[in-house]
């Protein structure tokens, strides 16, 4: 059954929420969802910066996207950048007068289903990535921000590699972040279709996880929850295997009931 209703012509979704701290000491990832009569909108940040700084930034991150949609949830992509551009600046007045907080940066990845409508829509900094599993067949629908990414779309190094590559975790934006440009928000949509899903995730998860995997685990759950929990499971099987320490991750599934 689904677990939440949202429009005047209710298209059925359910979805499942975690965030772990993994290996480390502490979490400094984030996630949040707010509804309105017509949408619903997830968000996920991994911080970074460090004991306090981490945490604080990618949690300014989430309550920022948040009430801004809470404030503007009519969806559209300009609209959706609006609230990433809004966590923005609530990271700057974080940092604001802040010493020790003044290397905190955050990414993010936002889904906002639109009952309305009948799209999805997406946006993201950094590293954190949104998946479509349509018919079936996963889509990662971000491109990180990031120089191994860039290194892949040369074709120095294939999507496997670079989950290992000693670069891995140099990002060219984050929220809160110096960049020598203009920071990139990435924003797209699509029509919603019968039996799409998505999956939100920090790279605490998807480094552990195959487009197989997330495949194979998604045709054999009939819940949002078991999905995320296979996930989990299979990811945590995977680091185990490799003697690494696990990073935080956190992660939204969702799950279109009926369109």
């Amino acid at each position: 059954m689904p677990d939440s209703l949202i429009g005047a012509e209710q298209l059925a979704l359910s979805h499942a929420q975690i965030t772990k701290i993994g290996g480390r000491d502490t979490n400094e990832d984030a996630l949040g969802c707010t509804f309105s009569d017509d949408a619903a909108c997830f968000v996920v940040s991994d911080g970074v910066g460090g004991h306090e700084g981490g945490e604080i930034a990618s949690v300014a991150v989430v309550e920022a996207v948040q009430e801004s949609f809470q404030a503007y949830p009519s969806p559209s992509s300009e609209v959706l950048r609006s609230h990433i551009e809004y966590a923005v600046a609530s990271v700057a007045q974080c940092k604001k007068g802040n010493k020790a907080l003044a290397n905190m940066s955050a990414t993010a990845a936002a889904l906002i289903i639109d009952a309305e409508t009948r799209r999805a829509l997406w946006a993201h900094v950094g590293d954190t990535r949104v998946y479509l599993l349509r018919n079936g067949r996963v889509h990662r629908v971000t491109r990180d921000h990031s120089l191994v990414q860039q290194l892949v779309d040369a074709g120095y190094c294939t999507a496997e590699q670079a989950k290992a590559h000693p670069l891995r975790n140099t990002l060219l934006f984050a929220i809160g972040a110096d960049s020598e440009g203009p920071m990139e928000i990435s924003c797209d949509e699509t029509e919603i279709l019968e039996g799409d899903a998505f999956l939100l995730c920090t790279d605490g998860l998807w480094e552990w996880l195959s487009a197989e995997e997330i495949e194979h685990l998604l045709a054999f759950s009939a819940t949002a929850e078991q999905w995320l929990s296979e996930l989990v499971r299979v990811s945590e099987e995977n680091c185990r295997g490799s003697g690494k320490l696990r990073d935080n991750y956190t992660a939204f599934a969702v799950m279109i009931d009926g369109v």
